[in-house]
């Protein structure tokens, strides 16, 4: 990568740095719509400086997908392994955008632009205070800068999704919240952890059809896929199933790569296997542990949880996986929530920019996970009340504190 890039992206991110700083300390608070231009016009400016260093699976890999639709084949089977492991939704997008005879590397980002402009206007709607200076907080990210404008990933386009199934729950429309979570995982398939804050956000009985709502759109382009396609259903679950994310580099797995000398990193192998079960068992313990301590709190707060906790306890990683908690970390976080904001910057910086040390990437892997934790929305923790808070006299209080969130009624 040629030095001028390099000090270019410097001078970006430090820039934003500083105006982030400045602008939280004195709470500017321009209009959404200013936010917005600055957001899209920011990740414009870093697409450019990009051009021709984009990261290799949404430079070649994603245009070799876009490619296979155009040509009515199947990218889960076409492509090489690991290179597509998701459903349709994007492809047939892209497909449709080659034909403005736009370089690749612009054809991918602008969808993922548009999606952030669209993103910022959400973290203004989600934040529960200072709703302008959030949404300002977001368009001037570094991180966000760097997932969308340098790496052109399709995670801000789901996270558009799930933000708008949030807004929708806090206005109790259950089935277009679900509905918003299926269209995420039609683009992308880790929305579905958003499909919990759905769920526990009414009473079991809508469940069935909320849960419906949910897989009706990827069964959808599920489906349809030999209609468009030439696709086999049962290859294409089976590579959707057998998805697998880089291991070897981040968190916990780095470290132990570091402490047994054993560099072997990668999507599959034994080790890679072994420790990519260890980090799905993690994760359902913390958030078993998240759903007790968090049971009454703000969907969107719950949500920020369980995304740090994911950061937290996988072992495999891809650099975009930091985004996905940064709309929700500004838009209801506090002073704690910048201890991951500021290591998960530094730490992406380093990894789109920055010489491949393994030691080093490691070494900032687990900063931001340290920053992960101390980020936890624990000021919003509710516990159940036990027997042991009650009085010592007299019979338990009739009525309990009700949050500012709906859940459970029979309104739901």
């Amino acid at each position: 990568m040629r030095t001028s890039t390099v000090a270019s992206m410097l001078l970006i991110l430090g820039g934003c740095t500083a105006v982030t700083i400045v602008a939280t300390l004195r709470r500017w608070s321009p209009a959404v719509v200013v936010s917005v231009g600055v957001a899209v016009g920011l990740r414009m400016l870093v697409a450019i400086v990009a051009l021709g260093h984009t990261p290799v699976d949404v430079a070649a890999n994603f245009h070799s997908v876009a490619t296979f639709v155009t040509h009515g084949k199947d990218p889960l089977v076409a492509a090489r392994p690991y290179q597509w492991n998701f459903l349709p939704a994007m492809p047939y997008l892209w497909s449709a955008l080659l034909h403005l005879h736009l370089p690749w590397e612009t054809i991918d980002k602008i969808p993922v632009i548009a999606a952030e402009g669209l993103n910022t206007v959400l973290v203004a709607t989600l934040a529960l205070s200072k709703k302008r200076l959030r949404a300002f907080q977001y368009a001037v990210s570094p991180l966000a800068l760097l997932v969308a404008g340098w790496h052109g990933q399709i995670d801000p386009i789901a996270l558009s999704c799930c933000l708008l199934a949030l807004v929708c729950l806090r206005r109790r429309a259950y089935m277009a919240a679900s509905a918003l979570v299926g269209l995420g995982i039609a683009i992308k398939s880790w929305p579905a952890v958003f499909g919990l804050a759905v769920l526990r956000a009414t009473r079991p009985a809508r469940w069935p059809a909320l849960v419906a709502a949910i897989v009706a759109v990827p069964v959808a382009f599920y489906v349809t896929s030999p209609l468009f396609l030439r696709a086999q259903l049962g290859d294409d679950a089976r590579l959707i199933l057998g998805y697998r994310s880089f291991v070897g580099t981040w968190g916990w797995s780095g470290v132990v790569r570091i402490v047994t000398h054993r560099e072997i990193v990668g999507y599959t192998g034994s080790l890679q296997v072994r420790e990519q079960r260890i980090g799905a068992a993690l994760f359902v313990l913390a958030f078993l542990t998240i759903l007790w301590l968090w049971q009454r709190a703000e969907p969107g707060v719950f949500m920020l949880a369980i995304l740090l906790a994911f950061l937290a306890t996988t072992a495999g990683f891809g650099v975009q996986y930091l985004c996905w908690p940064l709309p929700l970390a500004i838009a209801y976080g506090t002073r704690r929530t910048w201890l991951y904001i500021w290591p998960a910057s530094v730490f992406a910086a380093f990894a789109y920019l920055g010489h491949q040390s393994v030691h080093l990437h490691v070494g900032l892997s687990v900063a931001a996970v340290v920053g992960i934790l101390l980020a936890l929305p624990l000021d919003q923790m509710i516990a159940p009340r036990r027997t042991a808070d009650l009085p010592a006299q007299g019979p338990p209080p009739r009525h309990r504190p009700q949050p500012n969130w709906p859940v459970r009624t029979s309104a739901g």
